[in-house]
């Protein structure tokens, strides 16, 4: 397999793990709403869904990703930085609500803050993707063109 379909194939990989975070997000962020999760579900949620992004941030991080964007477009460098960067903020924002859910996802008075923090995190997280999406789309589209 010629390398262009080896980075084509991957950044289908990636953006279908971009889907499928998202999809559980707003499943998980559902469940919570509706008070349908016990206290033990919802840390197990929480939990799961804590490993699952953080394997996927690291695997862009390590697994080539940003590597291969940058040498198909390297003058995208700076873009792939603020991504990077906000890996980190991701991470420290869903733990705080992971550790947080603790006490706010039982009690009413704290739940509808709770819940807008995580439906925050879920906005932030989707702009995050995107971003993502946009920057593998231009490098790949490069590629492709460069291939003709």
């Amino acid at each position: 397999m010629n390398t262009q379909n080896q980075r084509r194939d991957s950044a289908r990989l990636i953006a279908g793990d971009h889907q499928r975070l998202e999809a559980k997000l707003h499943w998980l962020y559902e469940q919570l709403a509706s008070a349908t999760l016990t206290a033990a579900e919802a840390d197990r949620g929480l939990s799961q869904t804590q490993a699952e992004l953080e394997e996927h941030f690291t695997h862009e991080e390590s697994g080539g990703f940003f590597r291969d964007i940058l040498d198909l477009a390297p003058e995208l460098n700076e873009r792939a930085q603020v991504l990077l960067r906000e890996h980190q903020q991701l991470r420290a924002m869903f733990h705080s609500l992971r550790q947080t859910c603790r006490w706010a996802c039982g009690e009413s008075g704290s739940r509808s803050g709770w819940l807008a923090e995580l439906e925050e995190f879920h906005r932030r997280f989707d702009a995050h993707e995107h971003a993502e999406n946009e920057l593998m789309y231009i490098a790949v589209q490069r590629d492709l063109g460069a291939g003709d």
